[in-house]
């Protein structure tokens, strides 16, 4: 993927799959976690646990929530700058949007960002923390941000069950997050074109046309609608894409 650009509605396990196996060299095991996290996260009903940053790098891959991204201090946001500030590692860098599970497929849009762009965004728009809420079997614990803790049982209130950062002004941190969807929703989506098929045009607005061809070259579709029209037959084309959509084409 271009950076700047998106694909929508897709498989997002097969669209990162493929950027793994052409740019992780080292431990692509890392994805094997990636998987099983986003796999979780499809059946979830908050839409911010739905929502990831993925960087992809030669020697592996970090699959870290958005929110927490953007919350100065948190675990994902120093793994997310250090690339950034210590390392000269060349880092792809991705959102995933996740939407449904279908068997064992993901689908979901993924977006290609510039990292060393975003990481001065994210630098810049990450609020401050307030604090952390460490859940067990029997109850949770409100920790302050520098707080150290552990996957570990706790000595009341048993088994260890999850963790989450609360930002210090939750408003400040929702309009950062919409403002980041609508940089997004302004990428390009990108798209392969697998081949061409061509409709004989509606005789009604809620008619869709009735199937005529297909062929795998536009300059063959183009012939074959000139054809048509010198015999008194109007037909147009659709582009078949990589995504699964049918584009028509002008």
């Amino acid at each position: 993927m271009k950076t700047g650009t998106k694909i929508l509605s897709t498989d997002i396990l097969k669209a990162m799959q493929m950027i793994v196996e052409n740019h992780v060299e080292h431990y692509q095991s890392d994805f094997e976690h990636d998987i099983k996290t986003l796999k979780e996260a499809a059946v979830k009903t908050e839409r911010t646990d739905r929502i990831f940053v993925w960087l992809c790098r030669t020697c592996g891959t970090w699959l870290l929530r958005e929110k927490d991204v953007f919350i100065r201090g948190t675990r994902e946001n120093n793994t997310f700058c250090f690339y950034a500030e210590q390392t000269r590692d060349n880092v792809l860098c991705f959102v995933a949007e996740i939407s449904s599970l279908e068997g064992n497929a993901v689908r979901g849009n993924l977006y290609a960002f510039d990292y060393p762009e975003y990481y001065q965004r994210v630098k810049a728009a990450a609020v401050s923390p307030g604090s952390v809420i460490v859940a067990y079997e029997k109850g949770r614990r409100i920790l302050p941000p520098t707080a150290h803790f552990g996957a570990y049982p706790d000595y009341e209130l048993g088994r260890f069950v999850s963790f989450r950062f609360v930002p210090e002004s939750a408003e400040q941190l929702e309009t950062v997050l919409i403002n980041e969807k609508r940089i997004r929703e302004r990428f390009k989506e990108e798209y392969q074109i697998t081949g061409y098929e061509l409709y004989e045009y509606p005789k009604s607005p809620t008619d869709n046309g009735r199937y005529y061809g297909k062929t795998p070259l536009y300059e063959q579709a183009v012939t074959a609608v000139r054809e048509a029209k010198e015999n008194g037959l109007q037909l147009f084309i659709r582009a078949v894409c990589s995504d699964g959509k049918k584009r028509i084409c002008k």
